[in-house]
């Protein structure tokens, strides 16, 4: 939910406020806010998103998923 690492969460959480971030980092998170559309306390279940990263990996490096067959 950011477009940096550090602005990570689960889909069943609410988009935190800029306020919760060390001052440095709050106008960033302002700007990604502003960027994506969204609002702090909105839920991100049900958000609207048009590209999203997924990740996961373990020791080792190899993925712990298996993509969808187009």
């Amino acid at each position: 939910m950011g477009h940096q690492p550090g602005h990570v969460g689960g889909v069943s959480q609410k988009i935190p406020s800029p306020e919760s971030a060390p001052e440095p980092e709050r106008p960033t998170f302002r700007e990604a806010l502003a960027h994506m559309g969204f609002q702090a306390g909105q839920p991100i279940k049900g958000a609207r998103i048009d590209v999203a990263f997924v990740a996961r990996a373990r020791m080792g490096g190899s993925p712990t998923f298996e993509l969808p067959q187009k």
